[in-house]
């Protein structure tokens, strides 16, 4: 009997016990050769199946060349393009919309301010934008680089739209813009005026124009006749000026001045005062004269919270005038004065008793002395001030009741700034020349720029600015 192959299924013939059979061609041969060639074409079609899916996983390999997981199918590819069959047409779109939007911004000078260097004159000042305005619109705001020195008020004119006045904010013109200056200016359409904008920090008063240090400036506010200056609260804003029957609040930010409360004062005659702050407060004080006793002294409280006066005292029996005082710890000092003659006299007044006490006297007469006070060392500088004996100068020690002359000599006239720096140095005006002085050892370690004449015996520290009031109006030094 003839065997089967067990994988083709071929016949196969054992001589020994077949060898009598005949050979079958068709069972023996052909059938066998059929079912090699079934086998073969078979196993032929299968490596061609896998040659293709070798080329098509190259292929894909090929295109996602190397992406990452998310959006290595077409379907992961499609949902990041946001299913959107025209994709390039929305991208074109957005991208054109953008840069519309960019040309927009870019012409839009209420957003951002243009910058240009300015051409033209002193006081009439031309700048090119590009792109250009197509008119003046409210709050459009431009940069300028000036390129000459201003001497007086001055215009600007963009793109050759018309001249505009540059005003501060305070409505004053801008009269001292510096070459090579950059200053911001913002147009309104209510008065069709530029107004110069605060630069910030500690240069953000309206009236600022410039960036120098060691330079005087004048605010354009006009100071009420005869005032002292004064703060209540070195960290405020506010300054005050106090004459013999008003206190009026300047704002420095704004640039404002406003009337406050009335001092209700009998003027006529006038009596001597000098105003201080202390604690919050403001104290008017008034002497009489020599020659006119019908003046009834008075001491008086101004409450800057409440904007009311109250009266302390009235009556004291001491009766001089061009006298100066300061207020330190819970007292009133007053220093110098004349009577028929000028005076060595310093006292000062409690002002829970208040009651005078006799202080070690001045060691020369004094008529209106600049008061200089470090509450913090509880120490008083009596500055100067004309006398019969000279104008020298000296140091009381609170703690102490001491009193030593100090070498600071040749003040000069009276009514010249004096104040303190801090509590290592102060700042006099000495022969007409501002000076830092070394309240140790007395000495000039630095010359700083003179302030105008006339400058006011008490200035004011605020922010590395100290103002000072001068040929009437309220001037301001950057240190």
């Amino acid at each position: 009997m003839p065997e089967i192959t067990p994988n083709l299924g071929l016949y196969l013939k054992n001589p020994v016990t077949d060898g009598n059979d005949t050979f079958n061609i068709e069972t023996m041969l052909n059938r066998n050769w059929r079912k090699i060639d079934e086998k073969v074409a078979l196993k032929t079609e299968v490596e061609t199946s896998e040659s293709v899916q070798q080329k098509i996983d190259e292929a894909i390999a090929g295109l996602i060349n190397g992406a990452p997981e998310a959006l290595d199918t077409l379907r992961e590819l499609a949902q990041a393009m946001g299913d959107d069959p025209n994709f390039a047409t929305t991208v074109l779109n957005r991208l054109t919309t953008a840069e519309q939007n960019f040309a927009a911004h870019s012409a839009d000078y209420v957003k951002h301010p243009g910058y240009a260097v300015a051409t033209g004159v002193a006081n009439a000042y031309e700048i090119i934008l590009n792109p250009a305005p197509s008119g003046y619109t409210d709050g459009m705001a431009v940069t300028v680089k000036i390129n000459v020195d201003s001497t007086g008020s001055s215009t600007l004119n963009v793109n050759g739209l018309g001249a505009k006045p540059l005003k501060k904010a305070n409505g004053n013109d801008v009269t001292n813009l510096k070459a090579n200056g950059v200053y911001t200016f913002r147009y309104n359409a209510s008065t069709g005026n530029f107004i110069l904008q605060g630069e910030g920090g500690e240069f953000s008063e309206p009236w600022f124009t410039g960036e120098f240090h060691d330079q005087w400036f004048d605010t354009g506010i006009t100071v009420p006749a005869n005032s002292v200056l004064l703060q209540v609260n070195p960290n405020d804003n506010a300054l005050y000026f106090v004459t013999i029957d008003t206190i009026y609040k300047y704002d420095i930010l704004t640039a404002t001045l406003t009337t406050m409360a009335s001092n209700t004062m009998n003027t006529s005659p006038e009596p001597s005062w000098d105003a201080t702050d202390l604690n919050g407060k403001i104290y008017w004080y008034s002497g009489g004269t020599y020659s006119n006793n019908t003046i009834i002294p008075t001491l008086k409280e101004y409450d800057p919270v409440t904007n009311t006066w109250s009266i302390k005292k009235t009556g004291y029996s001491q009766y001089q005038s061009s006298f100066s005082v300061i207020g330190h710890g819970n007292g009133i000092y007053v220093a110098g004065g004349v009577d028929s003659m000028p005076r060595q006299m310093f006292k000062v007044m409690d002002l829970t008793s208040l009651t005078f006490t006799n202080l070690p006297n001045l060691t020369t007469s004094r008529v209106k002395p600049a008061l200089v006070v470090d509450r913090s060392l509880g120490v008083i500088y009596i500055i100067g001030g004309a006398g019969s004996s000279g104008d020298k100068s000296n140091k009381y020690v609170v703690s102490s009741n001491t009193i030593s002359n100090m070498t600071l000599t040749a003040f000069g006239s009276v009514g010249y700034l004096a104040l303190l720096l801090d509590s290592n140095n102060l700042i006099v005006n000495l022969n007409g020349l501002l000076r830092k002085i070394d309240t140790t050892t007395e000495k000039t370690v630095a010359t700083l720029n003179s302030p105008q004449q006339g400058s006011s015996s008490r200035g004011v520290l605020k922010a590395s600015k100290i103002y000072a009031i001068s040929g009437g109006k309220l001037t301001v030094y950057y240190i």
